[in-house]
């Protein structure tokens, strides 16, 4: 699986580093504006996404084929997405959490609770979207996957703004909300180890 991520990593790398310093360019004036750790929400899906778009990336150039004669099991392919997905997740939510704690620093004091909702988010929105992104990416055409990719991302912040507006209804949100987003990230990440197991047993079946 090394050598997959090291494929992926030269396929994205001149991309990223673009994408790292508008991020770091826009990101910090975005710090000011607003709370500095959203800055973790933001980067942490930017660069999940680049992720998800390096399989319609090996589709185009028809690495997925070359890919099914290597001496290696068609489901460590698969897998590899789910690990880069995650390190590029992990490398955005870094990132924002460096910049923003820099802005954080030099505007207001750090507030730790602040710092752990957004987090939590971060983790929700990403690990969310990425298990329902990266079998569509697989299973679907390069146009049709995008689309899936942006209504996916629409459908998680509805689902994130009606969970919400639902639980208000039975409990005070603001003051649970620590439980809530735990909970919420909890099951993200639960969500995103389901779509991983079913993905790497049922997708290489596929032409993928």
């Amino acid at each position: 699986m090394k050598g997959l991520l090291l494929k992926d990593y030269y396929l994205i790398r001149d991309g990223m580093v673009i994408l790292l310093l508008t991020f770091v360019a826009v990101g910090a004036g975005l710090a000011f504006l607003t709370s500095p750790w959203v800055l973790i929400v933001v980067a942490g899906a930017t660069m999940s996404f680049q992720g998800a778009m390096t399989v319609q990336s090996d589709r185009s150039t028809q690495w997925d084929r070359f890919s099914a004669v290597l001496p290696l099991p068609r489901s460590t392919v698969v897998s590899e997405k789910y690990v880069l997905y995650l390190l590029l997740c992990a490398l955005g939510m870094a990132l924002g959490l460096a910049v923003g704690g820099i802005a954080a620093a030099l505007g207001r004091a750090p507030d730790p609770e602040e710092l752990y909702l957004y987090a939590s988010t971060a983790v929700i929105v990403c690990l969310l979207t990425g298990s329902v992104n990266l079998p569509c990416a697989f299973v679907l055409t390069a146009e049709k996957s995008l689309a899936g990719i942006i209504l996916c991302d629409v459908a998680v912040s509805a689902l994130f703004a009606g969970g919400i507006f639902a639980l208000r209804q039975v409990m005070d949100v603001k003051l649970h909300m620590r439980a809530v987003l735990g909970i919420g990230a909890a099951a993200s990440a639960l969500c995103y180890g389901l779509s991983w197991v079913i993905a790497a047993r049922r997708l290489p079946g596929r032409d993928v």
